[in-house]
């Protein structure tokens, strides 16, 4: 198969999926989603990724209709349909499907969707141009929403100002810019040798690869902390670090034209090759 689209246990090329109107994933956005890349067949980090998933639809109350290993083995097997082994794989649970009313039926079982797509990573040496936008979303962003509207404008917005990424900040009473993530992945800043990450609130989604770079630095012996980031600190910091499945390390050396980071090279090719490493050597033929 070219591509692929599943719905509660059908699947087909994604051409030719429909899902019901009467999910609440088309009236109301009212479910959560999580992606990760395949390689060789095999999808990277995928436990954690699917740990976050249940993790986020217990929260929401949502009842899934399998178990986490279900899922991982569903996820993984119907990744080798594919006549590619590299792909992109993104997997979603609506509430489940009702006539449109706020307050959804008890006990309503959730659907369960996924779609896969021929794709492979962003190269090790990938440099984002950021453009700021004020973060207008919700105060749930620690949970993979499905409601990305928020997040869709402000990506257009900063391709449309030359941008590859969209930084998100929150502006505080004083005039303040709070950073809190990017449109689709978290940023970090290398400071006075230190990696800085905004805090795992309600305002930014904890990232897996995130994860994995914090654990990085923490094992080349630079120091983690997690605490709120300003635009003024990244204007100033040694590096400006963006992370996502999708591009595994990725600088951005340019906010609204202004240049930025650039400052500790060799600490940043030395998570790159660290975290790119690790995605290879996991998912190896």
């Amino acid at each position: 198969m070219k591509t692929l689209g599943y719905y509660n246990g059908v699947f087909g090329e994604l051409d030719k999926m429909t899902v019901p109107m009467l999910d609440r994933a088309y009236y109301f956005g009212d479910g959560i989603y999580d992606a990760a890349y395949c390689r060789n067949y095999k999808i990277y980090a995928l436990r954690e990724h699917v740990a976050r998933f249940f993790a986020g639809a217990a929260a929401l109350g949502l009842h899934l209709p399998y178990t986490e290993q279900q899922t991982e083995y569903l996820l993984q097997e119907l990744a080798r349909h594919l006549d590619e082994g590299d792909s992109f794989v993104y997997w979603q649970a609506s509430r489940g499907s009702a006539l449109r009313e706020h307050v959804p039926p008890r006990d309503l079982q959730a659907n369960v969707s996924v779609m896969i797509v021929p794709r492979k990573i962003k190269p090790r040496d990938t440099v984002y141009r950021l453009r700021s936008a004020e973060d207008k979303r919700h105060f749930l962003c620690q949970y993979k929403s499905l409601s990305l509207l928020a997040g869709v404008l402000a990506a257009e917005q900063a391709a449309s100002a030359g941008g590859d990424e969209a930084l998100l900040y929150r502006l505080m009473p004083d005039g303040r810019k709070r950073i809190t993530e990017c449109a689709h992945s978290n940023v970090c800043a290398l400071i006075d040798g230190a990696l800085v990450c905004p805090p795992a609130d309600r305002l930014i989604l904890a990232g897996v690869a995130r994860q994995h770079l914090m654990d990085a630095c923490r094992e080349i012996g630079v120091p983690v902390r997690e605490e709120v980031l300003w635009m003024e600190d990244l204007l100033v910091a040694q590096e400006v670090l963006t992370t996502a499945s999708g591009a595994r390390c990725a600088p951005g050396w340019e906010i609204a034209g202004i240049a930025v980071g650039g400052q500790a090279a060799r600490v940043t090719r030395q998570l790159q090759t660290m975290l790119y490493d690790a995605y290879e050597q996991a998912t190896q033929a």
